[in-house]
């Protein structure tokens, strides 16, 4: 018997009996907002769904796979180098789990499908590159939360405005169903997952961890705003919003702003908005807190929540030097972008004594260089991932710079790793990763593969 499962507030879950857990199953969608996939995924070289069919779930640990029938009429590219990164070559099952918001009372649950190494994964990430550019054409969209302070340090505001932030409730579980072409209905559509033994199947939204989510939330709600926005009897001055929050700029009263909130409530049966007012002519939107001054101007500052620790990576901690000077980095960028001339100061010594509690003792608040743009970045022959070993690791860096080898680095034994995860326990030979297989001669195979273990072994 099927049965919904709540969860964090969501019931679009239904437990999937046996015969009905094959994955790639396709279905009706519709969405006005993406009148340019056709031509994106038709136009060139572009990978046909025709090369999926469903596949019961074997009577096994392994979850659902991809087979192939006759070649497609059209593959994403001639090349195979190509279809290697758009197919998974070890698909595994997605596994889900909930990630704790301590910022919220009684610590709710953001539900994570993690789609990563699922049989769509790699498509979903090719289709989103091409579903990007789509993104970003309103007059509200943000990117970033530098981008917002440049918005607003240039604009005067009335004593009378309202600084409001609207939030929709769960919308990456609340996009309507999308109308789009076989290949992004599969990959949208293939949704089971397994949680403590159990299948399931999201019937409704878009997965939070699935690459396409962001994309279509950002294009379902440019659609939406434009159209309710248009449609509502008294408007904003400023609205400007972040995937799911808004910073808006109201100017008609708080019980004209009541309406408007019903106004917003009322367009779409699954989209629900909440509303957070300033309080004491304060405001936080992304990481940025927002107070007004009497002058009609706005400062700005770094935000940060309640549940927030200061607690950075320790400066006696065995990682490469690159990733605590980067913590510095970081913090000293973020008050530069972020902070006024008013309130920088303050920030770079919060950031100090933050610092000195983490252990570190020298000091760098120097305005940082901008980023380089990918033009001017040294290129590299390729990449290679190493652990950090101490004086070992910089002299192995050193001889790979010299043949044009960029080097990453991972710290080999994290605390993390001892602790209990929060995941469901996945079989590590049903994983990609290095394989040893002994011969009857009496010599031992090694060797790094793609698949997972259990393919490379049969």
């Amino acid at each position: 018997m099927v049965g919904l499962v709540p969860f964090v507030g969501v019931a679009c879950l239904k437990i999937l009996l046996p015969e009905e857990r094959p994955v790639l199953g396709l279905k009706q969608l519709s969405l006005k907002c993406l009148p340019q996939i056709k031509r994106s995924l038709v136009e060139g070289d572009r990978y046909s769904v025709d090369r999926y069919v469903q596949t019961p779930a074997k009577k096994s640990n392994r979850c659902h796979r991809t087979q192939h029938q006759q070649p497609a009429p059209r593959s994403l590219s001639r090349s195979s180098h190509r279809r290697t990164h758009v197919l998974s070559s070890a698909p595994t099952c997605i596994r889900f789990f909930g990630q704790p918001k301590i910022h919220k009372p009684d610590v709710p649950l953001r539900p994570i499908v993690a789609s990563r190494g699922s049989p769509t994964y790699n498509t979903a990430r090719y289709l989103t590159k091409i579903l990007q550019p789509l993104v970003g054409n309103t007059q509200h969209h943000i990117t970033n939360s530098s981008q917002f302070v440049n918005i607003i340090k240039d604009i005067y505001f009335s004593q009378s405005d309202i600084l409001v932030s609207f939030d929709v409730v769960s919308l990456f579980t609340n996009i309507p169903n999308i109308e789009a072409y076989d290949i992004l209905v599969t990959c949208i559509s293939s949704s089971s997952f397994r949680w403590r033994d159990q299948f399931y199947e999201q019937t409704s939204g878009a997965a939070m961890g699935s690459p396409l989510s962001p994309v279509l939330a950002d294009l379902f709600m440019e659609e939406f705003e434009l159209d309710t926005i248009e449609n509502a009897d008294l408007r904003p001055n400023l609205w400007l919003r972040y995937v799911d929050d808004t910073f808006v700029v109201w100017p008609h009263g708080k019980t004209a702003l009541r309406q408007f909130l019903q106004h917003l409530n009322s367009q779409h049966p699954l989209i629900k908005f909440t509303m957070e007012q300033e309080e004491n002519k304060t405001i936080s939107f992304l990481d940025v807190q927002v107070t007004r001054r009497e002058d009609g101007t706005l400062a700005h500052t770094v935000h940060r929540k309640p549940t927030h620790t200061d607690r950075y990576l320790h400066s006696s901690s065995f990682h490469h030097p690159r990733f605590k000077s980067a913590v510095q980095n970081t913090l000293v960028r973020s008050a530069f972008n972020t902070c006024d001339q008013d309130t920088l100061k303050q920030e770079l010594h919060h950031i100090k004594t933050s610092l000195q509690l983490n252990g570190y003792k020298s000091f760098n608040f120097s305005q940082p260089k901008p980023s380089l743009s990918p033009e001017d970045r040294p290129e590299f022959k390729a990449t290679v991932t190493i652990p950090y070993i101490g004086h070992a690791t910089h002299q192995l860096q050193r001889i790979f710079s010299q043949v044009q080898v960029k080097t990453f680095h991972t710290a080999p034994n994290k605390i993390q790793a001892s602790l209990q995860t929060h995941k469901d326990k996945q079989d590590t030979q049903g994983k990609p990763g290095v394989d040893r297989i002994p011969c009857e001669c009496g010599k031992v195979y090694i060797g790094e593969t793609g698949r997972n273990i259990y393919q490379n072994q049969d």
